[in-house]
């Protein structure tokens, strides 16, 4: 969720540059934010769950 997001938001604020619209503080932030986001559930995923996402395999330590 938060990657689409993330993406979507940006092609926002590069529709936004294409028409020459530079005032893109508010995109930015959400974009930052959603950049928070994935690393926090990327970090807090490694964290609590101790195996592979992909095979399943657990994880060594």
């Amino acid at each position: 969720m938060p990657l689409s997001a993330f993406i979507i938001d940006w092609a926002a604020v590069g529709l936004m540059l294409l028409r020459g619209d530079y005032d893109i503080m508010a995109g930015a932030v959400v974009g930052g934010i959603f950049v928070i986001l994935l690393l926090v559930s990327g970090i807090g995923y490694k964290l609590c769950n101790g195996k592979c996402p992909n095979c399943g395999k657990k994880l060594a330590k």
